[in-house]
């Protein structure tokens, strides 16, 4: 049977792959928050707003002022070209949709996050799955955060993903996403708890689970 340690360690696992990439991702973000190295008691020190300018601009030019989900219809006969339009039109309005949900996001519309990350990182990940009541979800994670696995082929076969949150988020999520529940709930005051996300092929089959902390809040499910 799957534990919470077994989940914790196969992340772990794959997150140990990316350690240059880590620091680097690390070094980044200290030069966009204009951290400064070279500070000491009494004496001066000067940094360049620079590579902060130069993102800012960077993410207001690039970050997509009109777009339109085009399939290819290469060698596609008429008729099923026109049932692509159909699939195409559903697609724009669903990006609508998201983009006005997102909106009212403190870091902006999915597609500003999403060029962001970009820019900052040289990275992107995104998650999108369809739900019953919001429609298609597109998610803009920090790349830092996920850890992706490639097989000899160059194909996807595994995924890690490790965050934090508090303790009431915790005990929030594990609601929203009906995982196991803890036989004692979370602290709220509990702060910088783990969650680790591991996807990974079964069968020919991609399958998710899911541990905060040490705890199993979800076994082995297709996804």
């Amino acid at each position: 049977m799957t534990t919470g340690t077994d989940i914790v360690n196969r992340v772990n696992r794959v997150a140990a792959r990316w350690p240059k990439r880590n620091r680097d991702m690390r070094e980044q973000y200290r030069l966009l928050r204009q951290t400064n190295d070279l500070q000491q008691a009494n004496m001066e020190s000067v940094i360049s707003s620079d590579p902060r300018t130069g993102y800012n601009f960077a993410l207001w030019l690039l970050t997509p002022k009109k777009y339109r989900f085009m399939a290819d219809v290469s060698g596609l006969t008429q008729k099923q070209q026109q049932d692509v339009g159909v699939v195409e039109s559903f697609i724009d309005q669903e990006f609508q949709h998201l983009l006005r949900r997102t909106r009212i996001n403190m870091r902006g519309t999915f597609l500003r996050q999403l060029t962001s990350y970009l820019i900052a990182l040289g990275w992107y990940a995104v998650m999108a799955f369809p739900t019953e009541d919001e429609g298609w979800v597109w998610q803009a994670w920090n790349p830092s955060t996920v850890y992706p696995f490639y097989d000899e082929d160059g194909r996807l076969v595994e995924v890690g993903r490790i965050y934090s949150i508090t303790g009431a988020q915790a005990n929030e999520k594990i609601l929203r996403e009906g995982w196991i529940r803890p036989s004692r709930p979370f602290l709220p005051t509990m702060r910088a708890i783990k969650v680790y996300n591991h996807w990974t092929m079964i069968d020919g089959v991609a399958h998710h689970a899911s541990a905060i902390g040490n705890m199993m809040t979800k076994d082995y499910t297709p996804t």
